[in-house]
Formats: structure tokens, sequence, C-alpha cells
């Protein structure tokens, strides 16, 4: 009876002290994701990882624990996004790799389910943005006055990077308040928004830059931080400041871009001139338009708008230019154009509900979690503005950054109110 009781404490002890090396392996994955996305050549790799660790740790933790309202709805958007997609490709008979994209998904839930019965702590995540963020700004810098390149190297496309660049300058920025009586941390945190904010202007994409504005604006008015007035005026005043430097500095070509930006939607206006990157994506919306006219409830299906597309150029109701172009370069008229009404709803219902959810917790509870809620709708905002000149889930790296942070973010609040009522 004795040898029975020690061999099965014997294992239990084993078993936990496993468990606590997983969790310790999880937070320095957590550490790394969000530069090793960006910045590290197959860095996204490391989100295989942290899949592959949360499904062992799931294995070991079979811990029972009870959904916040929060999660709940992280989780109902999560499936509904994925089945209106699979039900779409079934309707229509596409090839089932179709699903690629709209599967990370459910791909990325083990993640949440994990971390929510881990004790990994939000410092690992609020580490692993500023690293990111700071690095982007060094590396921006680098790139565009000493080796002169014109625009950051990364390891994804450059729309992609000033997107994530926005998203860690903005989170960067939250953490001020968790870390208030840290005035190194207060510092790396201002450092990290002024380096995430070197990767948006440097990246050179008005679809972010536009995305980047509005989300700052709607920080401001919201105030999460709580700021007075004063301080209001000198972050406004200092941004300000600083996009008019990058504005009036020739090397950086944000001048360039906006003066293109606009000659080229004055000319598509009055000259019908399409053969532009403004003027080429006017025309695809504009054909886009055309498109839905007859498939307004379902759709024409997955990758099923170059077909059309196509038609309309040889019916010479479209500028042949855009022929060319295989995405409409706006999430909802690409959604709605291939899961037609219902799909364009299913993608509202992703962005907004959890975002009306986040934001009715960002002044109640604790700073970390309402640093998290905060986090969490910072992704969305900045996702819903560049979703209105590109499509952020045409691409493989645009939905796995999102579900995998998303799943992060939920899955740490999850362990701490857990952990803290």
């Amino acid at each position: 009876m004795n040898e029975s009781f020690i061999k099965t404490k014997s294992e239990l002890t084993q078993k936990n002290i496993l468990s606590l090396y997983i969790e310790k392996f999880t937070a320095f994955l957590i550490l790394f994701i969000p530069v090793s996305m960006v910045m590290i050549p197959k860095g996204k790799y490391l989100a295989a990882l942290l899949l592959i660790v949360s499904c062992v740790g799931l294995l070991l933790n079979r811990v029972k624990v009870a959904f916040q309202t929060e999660e709940r709805i992280f989780l109902y958007v999560f499936f509904l996004y994925f089945c209106v997609h699979a039900i779409n490709i079934l309707w229509f008979k596409a090839e089932i790799r179709e699903l690629d994209v709209a599967s990370r998904f459910l791909i990325v839930l083990p993640i949440f389910f994990y971390l929510r019965k881990s004790n990994i702590r939000i410092d690992w995540f609020c580490g692993g943005i500023l690293l990111a963020a700071i690095t982007i700004g060094i590396s921006s810098l680098y790139d565009v006055f000493f080796l002169n390149i014109g625009r950051p190297t990364s390891q994804v496309d450059i729309g992609a990077f000033g997107m994530f660049s926005a998203i860690f300058a903005l989170l960067s920025l939250s953490m001020l308040n968790l870390y208030k009586s840290n005035k190194y941390i207060r510092l790396f945190s201002l450092l990290g928004f002024l380096g995430g904010t070197i990767g948006v202007v440097f990246a050179l994409t008005r679809g972010v830059w536009i995305s980047f504005f509005l989300t700052t604006i709607l920080f401001l008015l919201i105030n999460p931080l709580q700021w007075n007035l004063r301080k209001k005026i000198i972050f406004t005043a200092s941004l300000t400041l600083f996009m008019l430097t990058v504005y009036f500095l020739p090397d950086t070509g944000v001048s360039t871009r906006i003066d293109q930006a606009t000659s080229n939607i004055y000319d598509y206006f009055w000259s019908g001139l399409s053969a532009s990157s403004a003027g080429a994506r006017l025309e695809m919306w504009r054909a886009s338009l055309k498109i839905i006219e007859n498939n307004l409830i379902f759709g024409v299906g997955e990758n099923n708008f170059n077909k059309h597309l196509t038609v309309l150029v040889e019916n010479r109701e479209i500028d042949n230019f855009v022929g060319r172009f295989r995405h409409l370069h706006n999430e909802y008229l690409s959604t709605l154009v291939e899961q037609g009404i219902i799909g364009l709803i299913t993608l509202f219902t992703l962005f907004l509900v959890p975002l009306v959810s986040y934001y009715k917790r960002l002044f109640i509870g604790s700073y970390e979690a309402r640093l998290l809620m905060l986090s969490g709708a910072i992704i969305i905002l900045i996702y819903m503005g560049f979703s209105l000149t590109s499509g952020v889930f045409d691409h493989q790296i645009g939905a796995l950054f999102y579900t995998i942070f998303m799943a992060i973010i939920m899955g740490i609040y999850g362990s701490y109110m857990r952990r803290n009522l």
C-alpha cells in the first residue's frame, strides 16, 4: 500500500514538474512570437510550436474552468466565421484548400484553451510587444537612412508590416498605466510607441496610415489611460510635430506617397485613369459592385472574383488594367463578393461583437484586465481600418497574426480572471 502511494505521488510530482516546464516554455514563446512573426526568417513557425506545446499542456491539465462572458464571445465569433466560410465552400463545391485561411480561426483555439488554464503573467505578453515595437523602429531607421532602400525590410509583405507596426505602437502606448510605478518600463513603452510609429510611417502604406490615424483619434477620445487635457495636448502636439517632420523630409518618401494618392484619385474621377495604385483600387471596387448585383445573398464563392472580373473586362465594362489583379484590396467588398451579405454580416460580427464587449471592460477592474481588453480592441480597430484598402484575411499572415494574438490575449485574460476572482 505504501509503495503504491509513493509511486503515485512520484508520478504526480513528475507530471507537475513537466507542466511547470511547459508553462515556462510557453511564456518564452509568447515573449518572442511578436518579433519573430514580423522580423525573423521563418519566425511564424514559433506560432506552430506554441500550438503544439499548448496541446501537450492541455493533455497534462484536465482541470475544468468556467468561461468568462468575453471568452464565450471570442469563441462564438471565431466558430461562426469558420462555419460560414466552410458552408460557402461546400455550396460552391470549391477545393478544400480554399478553407486554409478560415481554418486558422479554429486551429489556434488549443492555445486559448491552454493559456486560460495556465499561470502565465501578462508581463510576458507586454515584454514581447515592446521587444517587437522597438526592434521594428531600429530596423526601419537602419534600412531607410543607412541602407537607403526606401522601405523597411521584414519577413512579411510591406502592408502587413505597416499594420503590425501600428498595432505594436498602440499596444506599447497602452502599457503606460499598467507600469506607472516603474519609470524604466514606462520609458520602454514610449520607445515602443515611437518604434512602432516609425515602422508605420516608413512602410509608406497609405491604408495603414488611415487606420493608424483613425484608431489613434479613437484612442484619445475614449481615453483609456485617463489622461487629463494637458497630457492629451502634449501627446497630440508631439505626434503632429513628428508627422510634419517626416512629411517635409524628402528622404522619407511620405510626401511623395501622399501626392501620388491625391493625383491618382483626381485622375480617376476626372480622366477615368485606372492605371495607378489608387485608380486600380477604385476601378476594382466599381467592378465588385457590378458583380454583387446578381449575387447579393451568397456571393460568387471563394476565389471566384477573378472569373467574373475577366468577364467584365472582356465586355469592356471595366478597364482591362485591373484584369491582372487577384484581390479586391478591400476586405469588406471581398467578403461581400465571395460570401455575399451573409459573409459580410459574419465579418462585422467578428469585429464588432467582441469590440463592444471589450469596450465595456475598459474602465472597470484592474489595470491588467483592462489592458488585455484594450489590446484586443486595438487589434480589431486597426484591422477594421486597414480592411478598407486591403484584404487583411486574403493572406495567411493576416489571418495568422489576428487569430494567434487574439487567442493569446483572451487566454491570458481568462487565466488572470481565474486567479483573481
